[in-house]
């Protein structure tokens, strides 16, 4: 009977939501140049711990007070190092770059607000579920889960984000998403511990390909505007459809890039609609 109201109420989370064919939010995609060389061939450093490169949401703006309630700040101590976003009362969704390497032990989440240092909720992590096919050369597989010591109490300003269908979770090129997370606003600032966000539009996988040659089928791509972007420490941070609905859905995972706001240069996103499945399956075991 438990393990039956298990599935129920996650199932409830994850639903089957159509993402093709629904998606009217949709604005011209910027033409980039149809050739250009690769900026560098070393991606954003994955390693979190890499504290001189702070946390960036480039060209964004604030958010406000339960716009994004499912966007979770990781911590080490007061130490905002990476974002996740909450998909159950007990487990968040994050980076496996984030993760790899990190002790359970040592890292806490705080949940329902939209400053990292104070307010909402904070919670110690149990344990960490890393994807058995994380490829750190290449930043591939790369999605982890939280599980807490204790489930969250949800609230106006706490909501598990809604995950993509299993079997429909293509995007069409020019849906606008947001991403969102704590950080600098300029490359090369200071960090701040209000959380910003940006409208972002999907890029062709195609033409990223390009401008990215270890991009696989396991990623999506975002951006590419100047000084508009996702980048070092927003790593694990939700990428959603935007949508005024009060729970949103989440279609990416902030994971790697070249550069931070660059034009023409998208950043790359964990494709959440193909690890649906995998997702669903730890939360149920865990």
């Amino acid at each position: 009977m438990l393990s039956i109201l298990k599935i129920s109420a996650i199932s409830f989370l994850v639903g089957f939501y159509v993402i093709e064919g629904i998606l009217g939010d949709t604005h011209n995609v910027t033409n980039f140049p149809s050739s250009s060389t690769e900026k560098s061939t070393s991606t954003i450093s994955s390693n979190p711990t890499n504290f001189t490169n702070p946390n960036k949401i480039l060209g964004g703006d604030r958010a406000q007070v339960g716009q994004f309630p499912h966007q979770v700040a990781m911590l080490k101590g007061s130490f905002q190092f990476c974002g996740g976003s909450l998909i159950s009362t007990r487990h968040v969704l994050t980076a496996a770059h984030c993760t790899t390497g990190q002790y359970a032990g040592d890292i806490t989440v705080r949940v329902g607000s939209i400053n990292s240092q104070y307010e909402g909720v904070v919670i110690q992590v149990a344990y960490i579920i890393i994807h058995p096919q994380f490829n750190r050369a290449i930043t591939d597989y790369d999605l982890s889960i939280l599980v807490l010591q204790e489930p969250v109490l949800l609230s106006g300003d706490i909501t598990p984000v809604r995950l993509p269908s299993i079997f429909n979770s293509r995007l069409t090129v020019g849906t606008v998403c947001q991403v969102s997370g704590w950080g600098a606003t300029e490359d090369g600032g200071p960090t701040t511990p209000h959380l910003m966000y940006i409208d972002l539009a999907i890029v062709s996988w195609e033409y990223c390909k390009e401008k990215h040659e270890t991009l696989t089928e396991n990623m999506i791509c975002a951006g590419g505007e100047y000084n508009m972007d996702a980048c070092q420490g927003d790593s694990g941070s939700p990428l959603v459809l935007k949508s005024d609905s009060f729970s949103k859905v989440q279609v990416g995972i902030v994971s790697w890039g070249n550069g931070c706001g660059q034009y023409g240069v998208p950043g790359i996103y964990t494709d959440v609609g193909r690890f649906s499945g995998w997702i669903t399956q730890q939360m149920l075991s865990s």
